[in-house]
């Protein structure tokens, strides 16, 4: 019999993450300055509301809230949507 992985918030919480890197890898380093839960009624999945901090070579800054959701697909935690809000 085989059970389909539990995740936690910690696993959740680091595809976020990588989301957000591979999201901005153009930029010299950013921050995510707030991560709020948003609700989602899939299975699965959970959504976040995300407040992000970036900036260039030349230091200069900019600020970005997307919203985004990720889930489970075949096992492995995947980024079902990117909005900007």
């Amino acid at each position: 019999m085989v059970f389909p992985k539990t995740y936690t918030e910690q696993h959740y919480t680091t595809a976020v993450t990588a989301a957000v890197a591979d999201l901005l890898q153009s930029y010299r380093g950013y921050q995510i300055d707030a991560m709020h839960p948003r609700s989602t009624y899939e299975r699965g999945t959970r959504g976040y509301e995300l407040w992000i901090t970036a900036w260039d070579r030349n230091e200069d800054r900019y600020e970005f809230v997307y919203e985004l959701h990720i889930g489970a697909v075949h096992g492995e935690l995947i980024v079902l949507s990117w909005m900007p809000l």
